[in-house]
């Protein structure tokens, strides 16, 4: 049966119409649906940093050393932190950005920056005001209670490692570290961080570059261990106790460093693999000759573990000024598939900590396996997500300003993604989705609060 005259020619019945007028609808409602919750996304962040971090002030901290600017260093500091909110791969991106209107409501009536002024202000900025920027953000979400339950079992852990940046065999920058390989300089800059591990929001303390050798006396850069042992100190002096327990890698079983952490009352989580140390040989020579302390099993996706726990308590470690508890776990993996055993691994874990009998061993065990959080979580994140191993600017001042915003930045968005929001789905929502869809909401939404005005 046909419909209408008008529709005689048209091969359609009454059926198929309302079938696909439903569908067009439905359509259309998905297409508002998601169009409103894209308009959201912006909107919620900037009530949500400006209502509870003052976001207004945080970007005026923003300062350069250039003279009778004829752009406000704030503008620039506003571009450049939502540029990294928004995932900018470079600065000729974020150009390309200002140009097409995307910060015109945000710095309203504001003359905006080109690359070069941009470039100019980076190579002059502030660090002390950028480290403040995010000193404030931090004594806020813990004056809020964000670290309230601890980060794993009760207790706030933490992070620390290096990461390395713009490995180059061409020359850029005098402040760039240097190694041979194979008879050739290659070129480089090195950076430790500091980060909450285990739960998220996850919170990112500081960050501290390596400096390259001063003068013709000292034939090698900075090493890791001074650049965590400066930034350990920074913490302390800005935010006290800031962490029950830090975890480490191998690398920082260096008593001085473990002798300054253990000073500031904080206590130490650190992976042992140099079996020549005369505490490995001890350890080992005692667990050998009993059984396991503890053991436990648990479950994690499609994997049984089986840990079985050696402890030994005041141990020695030279010089060392405070007792070692050493432990060893054995992990015993079955990988199922379809409720069969497919594979069976043995790995062994060695460790010493400062942590006394409170903090179990099913702690330890847990804090040491998250300590992955903050190559997984912040380095691997930033490095993919949020551009960080792209060259921005040269110059290491220049290039630590840049790690500081996107610190800032980071910050900012774990806090209001999973503090501030609470139920965010990643799954549903990607960050990196949320991140373009807030971009495409400052360009075309009317609604954008301005935190700038001329």
């Amino acid at each position: 049966m046909r419909i209408f005259p008008f529709l005689l020619e048209i091969d359609v019945t009454w059926k198929e119409f309302l079938s696909k007028k439903r569908n067009l609808l439905s359509k259309t409602k998905n297409l508002r649906g998601e169009l409103t919750v894209a308009r959201q996304w912006l909107r919620q962040l900037i009530s949500c940093t400006s209502k509870i971090y003052d976001l207004k002030q945080l970007i005026k901290l923003y300062e350069d050393s250039r003279i009778y600017p004829r752009i406000k260093p704030e503008v620039i500091g506003l571009c450049m932190l939502f540029g990294y909110l928004f995932r900018m791969p470079s600065l000729e991106r974020l150009e390309y950005w200002i140009r097409c209107g995307v910060f015109r409501r945000l710095a309203k009536g504001q003359q905006l920056p080109t690359v070069d002024t941009i470039r100019e202000s980076l190579r002059g900025a502030d660090l002390s005001q950028l480290q403040l920027m995010n000193e404030q953000i931090i004594k806020k979400a813990r004056r809020n209670k964000v670290l309230r339950g601890g980060t794993i079992d009760g207790w706030v852990v933490s992070a620390i490692d290096g990461v390395e940046l713009f490995e180059s065999v061409k020359k850029s920058s005098q402040e760039a570290l240097t190694r041979v390989i194979d008879g050739v300089t290659h070129y480089y800059y090195r950076f430790v961080g500091c980060m909450t591990i285990g739960m998220e929001p996850r919170i990112v303390w500081g960050m501290e570059p390596l400096k390259v050798r001063e003068g013709d006396s000292c034939q090698k850069d900075e090493g890791e261990i001074t650049a965590a042992k400066r930034l350990v100190k920074q913490l302390y002096e800005r935010f006290h106790h800031f962490t029950d327990i830090l975890v480490c890698d191998a690398l920082y079983a260096k008593a001085p460093f473990i002798n300054l952490v253990t000073s500031f009352n904080i206590d130490l989580i650190i992976r042992m693999k140099d079996m020549r140390l005369d505490i490995v040989k001890d350890a080992l020579g005692l667990f050998s000759k009993r059984k396991p302390d503890r053991v436990w099993t648990t479950k994690e996706k499609n994997q049984v573990i089986r840990v079985e726990a050696w402890e030994a308590y005041d141990m020695e470690m030279a010089n060392v000024l405070v007792g070692i508890r050493f432990v060893r776990f054995v992990e015993h993996t079955q990988i199922l598939r379809r409720g069969k055993v497919i594979k069976t691994e043995t790995k062994e874990i060695l460790l010493v900590t400062t942590c006394q009998e409170e903090v179990k061993a099913e702690s330890i065990w847990k804090m040491i396996h998250k300590r992955w959080d903050i190559e997984n979580c912040l380095f691997h994140q930033l490095k993919t997500h949020c551009h960080m191993d792209h060259r921005f600017v040269d110059g290491l001042h220049a290039i630590t300003a840049c790690i500081y915003l996107q610190m800032v930045a980071f910050n900012l968005w774990q806090l209001y993604l999973f503090r501030y929001l609470r139920q965010y789905d990643q799954k549903k929502h990607p960050q990196v989705a949320v991140a373009e869809r807030m971009r495409i909401e400052c360009e075309i939404d009317s609604m954008i609060p301005p935190l700038l005005s001329g």
